[in-house]
């Protein structure tokens, strides 16, 4: 296989954390992009040797709402369901419903 490794190319962001322009209105559905950042780094491949790479780092913060709905109201539904009887026969039901 043949790749360009560090000897042969070398990859960098021009313009530092500059490089990364977005909108101001990006939007996930779960989370806020909290700030975000550029790097590069080398990776070591046993087989053909070290390549560059790039990276931008997230880090993201979760919308509480997101949070609740996924844990805890399904968690509350569960607890409110347990009381409530399920069986369709009489042999699940506790004997004094016979």
């Amino acid at each position: 296989m043949d790749a360009y490794n560090e000897d042969d190319l070398m990859l960098y962001w021009k313009k530092g954390n500059e490089s990364l322009v977005t909108d101001e209105h990006i939007a996930l559905s779960q989370f806020f992009i909290e700030e975000f950042s550029a790097s590069s780094g080398l990776a070591l491949y046993t087989s053909t040797g070290w390549y560059n790479r790039l990276f931008i780092n997230f880090i993201l913060r979760r919308h509480i709402f997101f949070f609740l709905l996924q844990s805890y109201f399904p968690a509350m539904l569960m607890v409110m369901r347990r009381g409530f009887p399920s069986g369709l026969t009489g042999e699940l039901y506790p004997p004094e419903y016979h």
